[in-house]
Order: structure tokens, then sequence, then C-alpha cells
């Protein structure tokens, strides 16, 4: 791109040298007519050097945000059709997990490159159709008492509360954390930002038409169901885990062992009050045997730091009231991941093969039965089960649960919730004046999840 500044600098010597050469040749009056066709010579050129500068950098913006809508209200366009058939994992497109991975900048077009398939459970959610315009009050049989949910808003790409329950603060304020990031690393301008109005749960069960963290198809379970990704993304400090960012970091240094000096058994640890009868048959079968470490927890004594789970060959994951939110840091070790059948469904959970060679993990019964012969044939055959392994860095690690790809999925969450909204919610929603938005979130969040300051007696 040409500078502007060099631009006028140029056609300002021009002009001068020309009116120098005039004043050697010509009388005033000619001086005056040549001038003037000077001035407007150079002011032409001006103004088409000006509109080339514009051109250029309109074209450098449609490369960085190509698929930016031009105009308020015009959605991007984005595919929403449902898959016919699971991605195929084995010819991923080239993809560095440092570089590519920590970049949290990529347009709707890179992040559907760089991560296909990560959107097939919004594409469900918006082929279900347009939202009701009154919400519909929970089921009898619901067991939410809303107590997690949080409502809030965009406006212009702005981040605004609007009302909270009371319940676990700390996974409410890392949840809106990730939104706001997503919305800071957006490369759309403020207003090609959907205006959008939502609710988020962190209650361990879903409701319907609010942004969750798993779904099942069981009976009783709410089923309009939209995915997000859970607190941890951004920090879980109940297990002492911490932020997302460090346990990456401290799972990466860890794990760096070959594959024969891993501990040739399969581990778990955790607590039977929930999930007990699944938990306890776990207990049942693999207590005290030679391929096994399946122990009860006991916090300090036999507690296991996250990384340190990855020193094992096996993992053994059992889902909990719902989800587990283990599962994603199982999926950051290079080991085998071994578990029953999954009732609940994460927003990734599309991308889990449990057989041919794009296999990630291993299902077994749900009594467990088969534990024992699942075990020994994968330490009868380490080939399979380091590919079974690698497969699982690869696809989640390095690539799936990345920031790059958890920022990608919140954007394409905020264009598919504005997909579904009924309709004049838009006009509505662009029309709100400063008042009506919410408290900012910037406010919000300093003033520790209250909506406004009490000053002290």
């Amino acid at each position: 791109m040409f500078p502007t500044r060099i631009l006028y600098y140029i056609l300002a010597v021009g002009l001068l040298l020309l009116t120098i050469g005039i004043l050697k040749r010509h009388n005033v009056a000619e001086l005056r007519l040549q001038y003037a066709h000077a001035a407007d010579a150079a002011a032409a050129t001006a103004n088409h050097a000006l509109s080339k500068v514009t051109d250029t950098v309109n074209a450098a913006v449609a490369e960085i945000s190509p698929d930016a809508p031009s105009t308020v209200g015009h959605r991007t366009g984005l595919n929403w059709t449902l898959p016919t058939a699971p991605v195929d994992l084995t010819s991923l497109p080239p993809f560095n997990p440092i570089t590519d991975g920590e970049n949290l900048h990529f347009t709707h077009s890179q992040c559907a490159r760089h991560f296909p398939g990560a959107y097939d459970d919004l594409a469900l959610s918006v082929a279900r159709g347009a939202l009701s315009a009154v919400a519909a009050p929970p089921s009898a049989d619901s067991h939410d008492d809303r107590a997690g949910h949080v409502t809030a808003r965009l406006h212009l790409g702005q981040l605004y509360i609007l009302s909270r329950g009371r319940d676990v603060w700390h996974r409410q304020s890392s949840i809106l954390h990730q939104i706001h990031r997503a919305l800071l690393t957006s490369p759309l301008l403020p207003h090609q930002i959907p205006n959008i109005t939502f609710t988020f749960s962190v209650n361990d069960h879903p409701s319907s038409d609010v942004w969750s963290l798993s779904r099942s198809d069981s009976p009783g379970e709410a089923q309009r169901v939209w995915l997000m990704p859970d607190f941890g993304f951004w920090s879980w400090p109940e297990p002492h885990i911490g932020t997302h960012a460090a346990a990456r970091e401290s799972i990466a240094a860890a794990d760096t062992q070959s594959w024969a000096a891993k501990k040739a058994q399969a581990v778990w640890r955790g607590t039977v009050g929930w999930n007990r009868a699944l938990r306890q048959k776990l207990l049942d079968t693999a207590t005290d045997k030679a391929w096994a470490d399946v122990q009860p927890l006991q916090w300090g004594v036999n507690s296991l730091a996250m990384q340190e789970f990855c020193a094992y060959q096996m993992l053994v994951y059992t889902e909990g009231v719902t989800y587990s939110g283990r599962l994603r840091y199982f999926q950051h070790c290079r080991s085998v991941i071994i578990s029953p059948a999954l009732a609940w469904r994460v927003f990734y959970s599309g991308l889990m093969r449990d057989e041919g060679v794009a296999q990630n993990w291993v299902k077994v019964n749900d009594d467990w039965s088969d534990l024992q012969e699942k075990v020994e044939g994968l330490l009868g055959d380490p080939e399979k089960a380091e590919r079974i392994a690698n497969n699982t860095v690869s696809v989640f690690r390095d690539r799936y649960l990345t920031p790059a790809s958890e920022a990608c999925y919140w954007r394409r969450l905020f264009e598919a919730w504005a997909e579904v909204q009924p309709e004049g919610t838009a006009e509505k929603e662009a029309a709100l004046g400063p008042e009506e938005r919410g408290t900012a979130w910037e406010s919000y969040a300093v003033m520790g999840g209250k909506f406004e300051w009490k000053l002290q007696a």
C-alpha cells in the first residue's frame, strides 16, 4: 500500500517545479491560467490516488475478514447444513498447535477450514428452527432450578449482563470471561457481531433453549439444548486444576516419556457418590488387579495431579452427575481413554471415534464386564495402543481443544443463535439505548458480579 502522506509530498514538489518553469517562460496572466490547470490536474491525481488507497484498504480488510457482512443486520451466510457423515479425521488440513492453536483471531472461514466438524451440533440446533418469542417455563421433571443461569446480551460487540442465579459464581464468571475474550479477539468490526440476548447455564443438567454444558438424549432431559464450552476452558479452581492454559502447559511438559516408559496400567481416581452404580461396579471389577490402578479418591492420600495421569498408558473415564469435566484434560494426555458409551455429549463429542484408523478412545460395556479383556488386549498390542493415544493428542490437544478452536466456537455460537431469533428481534436489539442494554461486563466484573455499586455509610 503506497502511503498517502508521501503521495502528497510528491504532488506538492511536482507542482512547485512546474510553477518555477512557468515563471521562467510566461507572464503573470498566463501563469495564473497554467497554475489553475496544474492545480486541477494535481487535485484529480490526488483524488485518483486516494481512491486507489481506499480500494487497497478495503481489499485488505476483505482478505483479513472475508466473511464479514457489509451492513448492520446482514448475517454472514454461514453454512448450517446438517452433516451427512462424520468428518474424516485422517485427512485434516495442516495445523500448528502453537502458531495456529494460540491464534484467537481467525475469521469464520479460517475457523471452518482449521476445525472441520466442530460446529455440527450447532447446525443441529439451527435446524430445529426459530426460537419461541416467549420463553417456556421449566418442565415439571426438570432438574434445573435456574440457580446457575445467567442472562446476557451482545450489543455492538459489547457484553452486558442482565441477570444471574445465585449459584457457582466462579463458574458463571469463567464463562463470561470466555465470551468477552471471543469478542475482544474477533476480526469483525463491532457492528458486524450479532446483537443477541441469551441465557447460559453452569448447572450440571441442561435447559431447553439455553446455552448448556452438555446434553443427553435420555428421556426426561432437556432436548432443545445449545452446547457451549465449559468453565474449565478459562479456569477450574475447585479440583486444584487452575487455568486451562496452565493445565495445557503442565501436561505438555510432563507427558514426554516414551510409550514403553509409561505405566502399563489403567488408572482411575474418583468419588462413588456421583453415578454410584457405574463407579462402584468399576471398583468391584478392577480394584487390586495387576493391570489396573483403580482407587476411590482420598484427597492428599492417593490423589493425582492432572499431569500425573499422563504417566499411565490407559485412563479410565466415568461420567458423573452428567458429563465429567475431567474428559478434556484426559484428552490432552498421550494415553488411551477407556469408557462405557457416553450418555452425555459436550460440544466436541462428535469428534470422538471408538473404531477405525482414526480411533481415539476405547469403548467398554456399561457393566465393565469386558474391561480386563480390553486392557490386556491393549497391553498385548502396544502399537495399536500407541496409535490410539497419538490420535487423541493430534485431534484434541493439538487442534480441537486449543484456545483458537474455543474462540472460534464461541463466535460461531453467537452467529447460530442469531439465525434462529424470532422475526423482528434483530431490529429491537439494535434499537436498544445505553440504559436498556444491561450492566456492562467491565463494570460487572470489577464489582464482583453485582449490578450496581452500593456506597458504604
